[in-house]
């Protein structure tokens, strides 16, 4: 039996499968441990499990494992993982991917006994992401590389004041039973102080003056925070999670769905089946949280991947609001976004004004000019926004803040999620669609008007083009005014057809010149 029949997810076949190769009956591993052999036959049926780490350690050492397989029967175990250990998900047999994202975590922090700092890492990514799920993959693929791991929500001040009460028990400390909650958190505080080579977990973080106080001040162990915001304004390495690529959304879905093994290649699927999935993960951006959805329903109802996807192309809304209760992430990802628009509005009205229009361009190298440029047409918001630059950059940095925005520095350019426009675009009533559409309509003309395109707003207009017929495409399905349309379609053509004489008429005077030479 090669070692590879051993890297199993159930603790059961594993154990069954490394006592096998080791050519051991129940009774003769029973006795190297001293127990029953009913306790072996249990723990192989999944009945139960080891209690402790100890005695998991002890079965990979009489069993001759290595390194990668004790590992494996540690991670299988679940609850023998660590006495100190408090990780509230089961890991996720479904999760695809993030190996560098993970690799850049460890890297991040992995305690080094000689380092002056406590490693510390942000964790940050719009909602739905998979972060949480990221950071949970990450506590039991480690889990060797630490003594202690411990989850904290942060929600709330009870929610962070509830975990460090838990950790006290957890820890059997002498303060667990005082009344004083506080007293509690600061005698945990202290157990951190004066230990080493643990790793917090802090979820859903959204203000760090709520960490005040609970944060260990010796530099022992290693911080993680996960939080929609790309900046928490401490010293901490920050990794801003994506969506997955196009070939791990692909295997995901399709796990998900049951429609594969999960050891499985998509390649194993009918041509024509793989392209719908890759479709799917496509209209999705590649988005866990959408896919998982996805996967799940098809799962539930045993529909077909090309069934699903012409569901979702006239359904989108109602399928991204489906979600099971019970599940580890029970908001759906409309929910999700719609809960993060939501406090958007209340503290930057202006920043979702911004993000309204971004979710009627393409999602992709938005020009920050635009709102500049045409602000005339878009609204009263955007010629306070180009008047005030401070302003504007006050918007911007709430939408960093949620994550609903990417911002590229160096291209002065933004970069939305098309699931996000998705749900802001549907979320609102027929009438304001058109009136934002019609905004840009006229904002677009404005900037791609033929007087406009002779006084040095080409750069503008090159990039701008891609959104042009984007709006010109999304106005004509949507049957508005075909009036501004046209002009638009015109104004474009212009455009385009001024750009191929400046390209000719470079290409002749550089063959002009190479002849004179």
């Amino acid at each position: 039996m090669d070692r590879e029949t051993l890297l199993l997810s159930n603790f059961g076949e594993t154990l069954k499968a490394a006592r096998k190769r080791k050519r051991l009956t129940q009774k003769q591993l029973a006795q190297m441990l001293g127990m029953h052999h009913n306790t072996i036959s249990s723990w192989e049926v999944g009945t139960y499990l080891p209690e402790t780490r100890g005695l998991v350690l002890e079965l990979a050492r009489r069993l001759d494992l290595d390194k990668l397989e004790t590992r494996q029967l540690l991670e299988a175990s679940l609850t023998a993982l660590s006495p100190r250990w408090n990780i509230p998900y089961q890991r996720n047999p479904f999760f695809t991917g993030r190996d560098d994202i993970l690799g850049q975590l460890h890297c991040a922090l992995h305690h080094d006994p000689g380092a002056t700092l406590t490693q510390s890492c942000t964790l940050s990514g719009l909602g739905g992401i998979g972060k949480t799920q990221t950071a949970i993959e990450y506590a039991y693929r480690y889990t060797n590389n630490y003594s202690t791991i411990f989850w904290i929500e942060t929600q709330s001040y009870k929610s962070l004041i509830d975990s460090f009460v838990s950790l006290a028990n957890l820890l059997n400390l002498p303060e667990k039973g005082d009344r004083e909650q506080t007293r509690i958190a600061t005698a945990v505080i202290h157990w951190l102080n004066s230990h080493t080579q643990w790793l917090l977990i802090f979820d859903n973080v959204e203000d760090m003056a709520l960490l005040d106080g609970f944060l260990p001040a010796a530099r022992c162990g290693s911080l993680l925070f996960i939080s929609r915001r790309q900046a928490l304004g401490i010293s901490a390495h920050v990794l801003n999670l994506g969506p997955m690529t196009p070939e791990e959304g692909t295997r995901f879905l399709l796990h998900r769905a049951r429609l594969l093994d999960t050891v499985a290649s998509p390649d194993q699927l009918p041509s024509r089946d793989k392209a719908i999935a890759q479709e799917i993960v496509t209209d999705m951006g590649a988005l866990p949280l959408a896919l998982d959805q996805a996967g799940s329903y098809i799962e539930a109802t045993h529909c077909s991947l090309s069934d699903y996807l012409r569901l979702y192309r006239s359904s989108s809304l109602y399928l991204l609001n489906e979600r099971e209760a019970h599940v580890a992430h029970p908001l759906s990802f409309t929910r999700t976004f719609t809960q993060a628009f939501a406090q958007l509005e209340r503290c930057n009205a202006r920043a979702a004004e911004v993000l309204i229009v971004c979710a009627f361009l393409a999602p992709e190298a938005i020009p920050e000019a635009f709102f500049r440029e045409g602000a005339t047409h878009l609204g009263p918001t955007f010629e306070v926004l180009a008047s005030d630059p401070f302003m504007f950059h006050n918007a911007i940095k709430a939408l960093l803040n949620y994550s609903l925005l990417q911002r590229n520095i160096d291209t002065r350019a933004l970069k939305i999620h098309r699931l996000v426009q998705t749900v802001l675009k549907e979320r609102l009533p027929k009438p304001t669609q058109h009136m934002w559409m019609s905004r840009l309509i006229y904002a677009l003309n404005s900037i791609f008007s033929s007087d406009e395109i002779h006084s040095n707003n080409v750069q503008l207009c090159k990039q701008l083009l891609a959104h042009a017929l984007w709006c010109i495409t999304l106005s004509e399905e949507w049957k508005m005014d075909e009036a501004p349309r046209t002009i638009l379609m015109n104004n474009v053509a212009i455009y385009l057809s001024s750009q191929i004489c400046s390209s000719n008429h470079d290409q002749s005077i550089s063959f002009q010149n190479q002849n004179i030479r």
